[in-house]
C-alpha cells in the first residue's frame, strides 16, 4: 500500500524541481564553460542552450590563446572580464579618431546596445577625448542629448599634466544612467592656428590627431607621451564596463530570472531610467544567482575563494580551508619561534645581568675583600671587623 503511494507523493516535487529549472533557465550541463585561458560564467555560454537570450559568446580560436568575444549590434568586443556578483562585463575598447593638420577631420561612430541586455555603467565609465585641437561629440540617443568637451595644447605641449584630463591635451565628460545608444563624432583641427592662438594663446603642433573614447577609469590614464606618434594602441587596449538589465519586467512581475537558492531580484534604475532587473545572492551568500542552485554557501568575512595561499570551500553557514604543507610549516615554525622567544630573552637577560655583577665586583675591589675574608677567617676574626671600623 505504502510503497504504490510514494510516487505519487513524489509526483508534486519532481514536477516543482523542472518547473524551477525551467523558470531559470539552467544551461545545459555539457555547455563549455571556457575560452583559451577565460572562464564563461552563466548567463554568459558558448553554443546552442548555454546561455540567456543576449548572452551569447563566441570563442574566437585564431588567436593564441582563443578569445572570448561578445557581440554589440554589429560590432564584436573581446571579453575581458565577467563578474556575476556585480552584473557587469568589461569588453575591449572600441576607437575614434580623426588625424590630419590644416583642416577638420570628422569621423564618426557609434556604440549601439539597443536589443541587447546592456547598457553603459555611468559610474565607472567617461567619455574621453584626447588631442590638440579636437572636439569629441557625444549625442546620447535615448534622451536626445549632445554633449562634449574640446582638447587644446601648445605645440611645445606645456601645461599638459599626465593623470589630468582638463582640457589640456585630454578631456572628459559623463555619460548617464542607463545609455544605450551613443553617437560619437571626433572633429580634429576645428579651427585655425590663429583661432587657436586668440582663444588659447597657445599654436598647435604639426602632427596632429584626435581621439574620443568611452573608457572605464580604472583602464585609462592619461599621459602626456599619449599625444606623441598618433598611436592608439594605448587606447585600443583600454576597456569600458558595460552592465547587464533582463528584460523590461519589474520584480514583481512573475516569470523572472531570480530563481536560484538565496537570491533576490533588484531593479535597475531610477526614475526614467528604472526598466528591467538583476539578480543577486542575498547578503553573506555566493554562488550563481541566475542558476537553479543559486547561492548555497556564506562567504564568512569576504573568504570564498583564498585565505592567504590557503584555499577555501564554503559549506552552508561556514567554510573551510586546506593550506599546501610548506606553508604549514612555515606557520609551525612561526609558531615555535613565538613560543621559544620568552625563555630566550630571559635567559638573555639573566646572563648580561650576571656579567654586570662581574664587573662591578672587579672595579669595586671584590678579589681584595675575598682574600680578606679568607685571611680572616684562618686568623678566627670576626668578618665585620673588614666593614665596620672597631
Amino acid at each position: 500500500m505504502f510503497a504504490s503511494q510514494r510516487p505519487l507523493l513524489m509526483l508534486p516535487w519532481i514536477v516543482l524541481a523542472l518547473f524551477l529549472s525551467s523558470a531559470a533557465g539552467d544551461p545545459n550541463p555539457d555547455c563549455q564553460r571556457s575560452c583559451g585561458n577565460f572562464s564563461i560564467d552563466y548567463p554568459f555560454g558558448i553554443g546552442e542552450g548555454c546561455f540567456m537570450p543576449g548572452f551569447e559568446v563566441t570563442c574566437n580560436a585564431s588567436y593564441s590563446p582563443p578569445k572570448p568575444l561578445l557581440r554589440l549590434g554589429a560590432d564584436l568586443h573581446e571579453v575581458v572580464d565577467i563578474s556575476v556578483p556585480h552584473n557587469q562585463v568589461r569588453v575591449r575598447n572600441k576607437v575614434f579618431s580623426g588625424t590630419g593638420y590644416g583642416t577638420p577631420v570628422s569621423s564618426v561612430a557609434s556604440i549601439i546596445l539597443t536589443n541587447t541586455p546592456f547598457v553603459l555603467n555611468n559610474t565607472a565609465n567617461n567619455f574621453t577625448v584626447i588631442g590638440c585641437n579636437s572636439l569629441g561629440l557625444l549625442y546620447l540617443q535615448d534622451v536626445n542629448i549632445t554633449t562634449g568637451c574640446f582638447s587644446v595644447c601648445n605645440d611645445k605641449r606645456r601645461d599638459v599634466t599626465s593623470g589630468s584630463c582638463s582640457g589640456l591635451g585630454c578631456c572628459q565628460d559623463s555619460i548617464p544612467e542607463g545609455t544605450k545608444t551613443i553617437h560619437v563624432e571626433i572633429i580634429e583641427n576645428l579651427l585655425n592656428d590663429s583661432k587657436i592662438n586668440d582663444l588659447y594663446s597657445v599654436s598647435t603642433p604639426h602632427d596632429n590627431c584626435g581621439y574620443a573614447f568611452v573608457v572605464d577609469q580604472e583602464s585609462y590614464r592619461f599621459e602626456a607621451s599619449d599625444l606623441d606618434g598618433c598611436s592608439s594602441s594605448k587606447i585600443e587596449s583600454s576597456t569600458f564596463v558595460l552592465d547587464w538589465v533582463i528584460g523590461n519586467e519589474t520584480c514583481e512581475a512573475t516569470g523572472t530570472s531570480c530563481k536560484g537558492l538565496n537570491s533576490d531580484c533588484v531593479g535597475y534604475g531610477s526614475g526614467s531610467t528604472s526598466r528591467g532587473y538583476r539578480c543577486r545572492c542575498r547578503h553573506g551568500y555566493v554562488g550563481n544567482p541566475y542558476l537553479t542552485s543559486g547561492c548555497p554557501g556564506k562567504d564568512v568575512a569576504g573568504l570564498s575563494h583564498h585565505q592567504g595561499n590557503g584555499t577555501c570551500t564554503n559549506s552552508f553557514g561556514s567554510y573551510s580551508c586546506s593550506f599546501p604543507l610548506p606553508l604549514v610549516l612555515v606557520f609551525g615554525c612561526l609558531l615555535f619561534v613565538i613560543l621559544l622567544a620568552p625563555s630566550v630573552y630571559m635567559c638573555t637577560k639573566r646572563r648580561e645581568l650576571m656579567n654586570l655583577k662581574q664587573k662591578y665586583f672587579r672595579q669595586n675591589g671584590g678579589f681584595l675583600l675575598l682574600q680578606q675574608i679568607a685571611f680572616h677567617e684562618g686568623s678566627g676574626e670576626p668578618q665585620k671587623s673588614l666593614l665596620h671600623k672597631s
